[in-house]
């Protein structure tokens, strides 16, 4: 049964806003709720919330001060003033115990006294079906306390004494206004209208001003909005220029770039005397230098303006370790230094950017050899922590170089900074290195750090976050002891993974077994001939002539045949003719593009059931070109200035390993020897 009106649920909420209780915790499990206020509800229900209140209130206020709550009735002093000319204290304790025992709380009995020394006496009695209730009889007792304050007079002393589902409450009431008062203060009342219309007309000067503040915050807000909408369409525009800026300033420099190190690499692979073959590694590397640096700015300019995007693939850390020890071996060997591995129990495959990882490891470990005299230079890969779906790598690189003062720590990662102005000029740099390495590895989810001893070397480290393949048991690799590396050694490993098959592919993309009908002049030797048998054929499209030579240059090097075109209609006139393996095609060609001539290339395709490699060779190296490439048809891209390195092993993915003959056919015919002209087929070739 329904007993409790609903219209005392305002008490509730009254004290929740008043003292900071939070009202699900009053109102949670019960059979109502604190958006809603029902007709009636059970008194077990509301004998429940007053226990509640009670436990939650404690340290803030008593249940009787909850009870004041009720009679906090929002209005106008002179609404207060109005009523108390028709009620007195009497009367309303009267209609408060007559609106207890009818309308509140159904079976309750009420009853009202006066005592000879103008007390009353007030008795609450709970019917035998009620269930007794202390924390009721405590919030009435505020509320009869509070009852004298609804016609401006002080609140009532108010006793309270419970017994068993009954209160009895005795109330000495505050002084009242007598009957000649109330006329009195009725007839002010009355006569004052010009007070009240001044009172009124002050709040309405008062909303109109406040109205005019909110009219002029509103414009300030529009103009606000306006300017911050034009500042937006300008860095729009800006980072455009930008980028488009990046895009030329990036081909612009690598075209030429291109020309000059595949020309020296070519010079050096001549006859040269000791003095000839010094000035062609010191051209190569400061080239080798200026791309660098060239790739530094670009990808620092990508960073900042958030293009560089990440490369997620599966990959194997151990090879990308060891791969960066056999790159910079050199480097070490002629300084003298040991440059050593070592990976702990490393995961055999993980989800991440390789290629990101390798450029951080790349970096550092260049700038440990950069900065050691002596002793040597260590590459570290260990797990930090792994479970069933993710792994945190942790690639520390040792050094016992010069190492930094603690002073230098806080600005040793931002852009454009060295230790102090004598390194820069004794070892060179931009001071960008670190820097990226940093973004890098914030954009990969990482952390970077360093550990330093001035004198006694530096210690640098990062973490990388990488996921692992839902394979069932996935093998763990676990690296051999960490051995120095020196040159003659990597270039034994490196050859052994040259000639070493390719990964498996799906067979949609691995071109079929084939020959071309017809690409050109054939060598009159027989072995030659033989070995050329065995040899793929490669579709070069450049409209730069440097270029088109050093490319040339390049795959001849790595025993391939290779036919030129000088623009994509070229391209395409040759492909439709012949059969190709694979095709190297430049992006930006007048006449007609690398895209464009990709995608016609592959709608001839549509008739044949094969699919050619087309691999994009071009300098545009900002951020977008490689998915443009690959949108417009292309299987793979590879950046100018060209690596021979990186043009094998892309190569080596779609083709597989050049044969052994080749190879050591190709090795002999480039043994000291008389000067020899070039191979007819690419010195002249026959388009």
């Amino acid at each position: 049964m329904k007993e409790v009106s609903g219209n005392v649920l305002g008490i509730f909420h009254r004290a929740a806003e008043r003292y900071a209780v939070s009202l699900d915790a009053i109102f949670t499990g019960l059979d109502v709720s604190p958006d809603e206020e029902p007709e009636r509800f059970g008194w077990e229900t509301f004998c429940t919330l007053c226990e509640r209140l009670g436990s939650l209130c404690t340290g803030r206020a008593p249940l009787d001060r909850v009870g004041e709550l009720l009679f906090e009735v929002p209005g106008h002093q002179r609404i207060r003033e109005v009523i108390q000319l028709v009620a007195s204290p009497r009367m309303l304790y009267w209609a408060s115990m007559h609106w207890a025992g009818t309308k509140a709380f159904l079976h309750v009995t009420t009853d009202l006294e006066d005592l000879p020394n103008g007390q009353l006496r007030l008795t609450i009695q709970l019917p035998d079906q009620y269930r007794d209730s202390p924390e009721f009889f405590q919030i009435c007792e505020g509320i009869f306390r509070a009852t004298p304050k609804l016609i401006g007079l002080p609140c009532a002393n108010v006793t309270l004494e419970i017994g068993p589902r009954v209160g009895v409450y005795t109330v000495t009431l505050p002084p009242s206004l007598t009957l000649w008062a109330r006329m009195r203060r009725g007839v002010m009342l009355i006569l004052a209208p010009r007070a009240v219309l001044a009172e009124l007309r002050d709040q309405n000067e008062e909303l109109r001003a406040r109205f005019e503040e909110l009219a002029a915050a509103r414009e300030e807000a529009e103009r606000l909005r306006l300017e911050a909408e034009r500042a937006r369409d300008d860095a729009q525009v800006a980072l455009r220029v930008k980028s488009e800026f990046l895009t030329t300033i990036s081909h612009e420099l690598r075209t030429p770039l291109n020309g000059i190190m595949g020309l020296t690499d070519m010079l050096l692979c001549t006859r040269l005397d000791g003095e000839q073959r010094d000035i062609a590694d010191t051209l190569l590397r400061s080239a080798d230098t200026l791309f660098g640096l060239i790739s530094d700015v670009l990808d620092f300019s990508k960073i900042e303006a958030g293009k560089l995007a990440l490369n997620v693939a599966e990959f194997d850390p151990v090879p990308v370790v060891r791969g960066v020890v056999q790159l910079l071996s050199g480097i070490a060997h002629g300084k003298g230094l040991a440059l050593t591995a070592e990976a702990g129990a490393l995961p055999a495959r993980a989800i991440g950017d390789s290629e990101r990882v390798r450029q951080v490891l790349v970096n550092l470990v260049g700038n440990a050899l950069k900065f050691t005299e002596r002793g040597s230079v260590s590459v570290e890969a260990a797990v930090v922590s792994r479970d069933e779906a993710r792994a945190l790598l942790r690639f520390t690189v040792r050094d016992t170089g010069i190492g930094m003062s603690p002073d230098a720590l806080g600005r040793i990662f931002e852009p454009f900074t060295q230790v102090d102005t004598t390194t820069r000029r004794r070892f060179g740099g931009s001071g960008l290195g670190l820097a990226i390495c940093k973004q890098l590895v914030a954009q990969m989810g990482g952390e970077i750090g360093v550990e330093t001893v001035a004198g006694r070397g530096s210690s640098f480290w990062f973490t990388v976050p990488v996921g692992l393949p839902s394979v069932a048991a996935a093998p763990v690799f676990e690296a051999p002891p960490a051995v120095p590396m020196s040159p003659s050694v990597a270039l034994l490993v490196s050859l052994h993974r040259s000639l070493r098959p390719p990964p498996s592919r799906p067979k949609s993309l691995r071109p079929p077994s084939r020959r071309p009908r017809s690409a050109g002049p054939r060598p009159e030797h027989a072995s030659a001939r033989a070995v050329e048998d065995t040899r793929p054929w490669i579709l070069l499209v450049d409209d730069n002539a440097v270029n088109l030579k050093v490319a040339a240059h390049a795959l001849t090097r790595l025993t391939f045949n290779v036919v030129p075109a000088t623009n994509g209609a070229h391209a395409l006139e040759l492909f439709i003719s012949r059969t190709f393996d694979a095709v190297l095609m430049d992006c930006q060609m007048p006449e007609m593009d690398g895209y464009e001539a990709t995608a016609r290339i592959r709608a001839a395709e549509a008739s044949i059931p094969r699919r050619t490699p087309i691999i994009a060779v071009t300098a545009n190296a900002t951020e977008g070109d490689r998915a443009r490439c690959l949108a417009a048809g292309m299987d793979d891209y590879i950046p100018k200035p060209l690596k021979i390195d990186l043009l094998r092993n892309t190569l080596t993915r779609w083709l597989g390993p050049p044969s052994v003959e080749a190879l050591a056919t190709r090795r002999a015919s480039l043994a000291p020897g008389p000067a020899r002209a070039g191979d007819a087929s690419l010195s002249s070739p026959s388009t």
